[in-house]
């Protein structure tokens, strides 16, 4: 049995230090992008440290706060993509043909993951985020304007009557004609 003296507990410690080490770099690398975590760190405390309890204390903390630094620049990742992905929206909400597919070719990306992370951040498909910006904009439309439905129809990139009729009752409470007359009464 191996006898736990000092240089085999050095031994073992130095090893587990760079599993960890080796461990957090794969982990950064994979990430398409550098991170910065200060390694040195543990270097010079892990010497300075007396007993096995501080120095599980001390690489626990370590990784801890690894792991923490690793989450908030993915968190930044994915609100930078979401913010791409919405300025892809607002700028092309008028083509009837905008999709998850159309928006991925936008930013060179998989649609899947473009699909993930938006549903992730904001909690609804991108497909639901189309409409509601399309929504938005043909009650923006019908408030402002003396357009016809049609007309705002096209001009907010929604080809299907039936299907813009039921989603803006369900979303405003009536339907587009009535929006819009009530909106001019409003506005007299």
């Amino acid at each position: 049995m191996l006898e736990l003296n000092f240089n085999n507990i050095m031994f073992s410690v130095t090893y587990l230090i760079k599993i960890i080490k080796s461990t957090l770099i794969e982990m950064i690398n994979l990430k398409l992008e550098p991170c910065k975590i200060d390694f040195t760190i543990l270097d010079k405390t892990i010497l300075e440290l007396e007993t096995i309890e501080e120095f599980h204390i001390k690489i626990i903390d370590f990784i801890n706060d690894a792991l923490v630094i690793l989450k908030k620049e993915n968190n930044e990742k994915s609100s930078i993509l979401i913010d791409a992905i919405k300025n892809a929206v607002t700028a092309n909400y008028t083509d009837a043909g905008l999709c998850l597919n159309q928006i991925s070719d936008i930013l060179k990306m998989s649609p899947g993951y473009i699909g993930r992370i938006f549903k992730e951040n904001m909690q609804i498909s991108l497909s639901e985020y189309i409409n509601t910006i399309r929504l938005n904009k043909a009650a923006e439309w019908l408030s402002i304007s003396d357009m016809d439905i049609n007309q705002v129809m096209a001009k907010v990139g929604i080809e299907n009557r039936s299907h813009f009729y039921t989603h803006f009752k369900k979303t405003y409470g009536v339907t587009p004609r009535e929006y819009a007359i009530k909106k001019r009464i409003e506005n007299k």
